[in-house]
């Protein structure tokens, strides 16, 4: 299972889209609350934006490896560090190699030690999209161009989505030549 700051499923439940500072402020605070429930009994918390009054959570999972993985970017790899049993770091325009490399893994490790755990046991998986076909316009001409065109737009993580509609307007101002380039 995996955590995220920015998943647009939040609107859809009734709840705000604040910036990615609040996103980040709401994720870190979240994640207390979970490692609380995982690891205590009739947690009472009072948080600034969630509150629990003797809250357990009565089937807890065998290990907490089955539980949460946090999604990367650089404030939330290092609540990741922090909290997490591993992080999911998506590749190409959102983190290419570098911002992996250099800001990334350095928050998360930098988060671990913080918490005081060793960042060798946090697991790090790289979220890679692959489109196959033996004909490059066969891709163009498919179902993956179409639904994933987006992700190659380097201003994607610039403005809050709360809509995948939006994503997907988006996506429809990029050609073949920029999605070529891209992969």
């Amino acid at each position: 299972m995996g955590i995220a700051a920015g998943t647009i499923n939040e609107v859809a439940l009734g709840s705000d889209w604040p910036r990615v500072p609040q996103r980040l402020e709401k994720f870190d605070e979240a994640l207390k609350v979970i490692r609380s429930l995982f690891d205590d009994e009739f947690v009472t918390l009072e948080g600034k934006h969630f509150t629990l009054r003797s809250a357990n959570l009565y089937t807890k999972p065998r290990s907490l490896s089955q539980s949460t993985s946090p999604p990367a970017v650089r404030k939330s790899a290092t609540i990741a560090g922090r909290y997490g049993d591993g992080i999911i770091i998506p590749n190409g325009v959102e983190a290419p190699v570098e911002l992996m490399r250099e800001r990334i893994m350095p928050a998360v490790k930098k988060g671990a030690e913080e918490a005081g755990r060793d960042p060798s046991t946090i697991k790090v998986a790289v979220l890679a999209t692959v489109a196959y076909a033996e004909d490059a316009d066969k891709i163009l001409a498919g179902k993956a161009k179409e639904y994933w065109n987006h992700t190659v737009l380097s201003d994607l993580m610039e403005e809050p989505v709360s809509d995948p509609r939006i994503n997907e307007r988006k996506g429809k101002s990029v050609d073949d030549q920029a999605f070529r380039a891209a992969g």
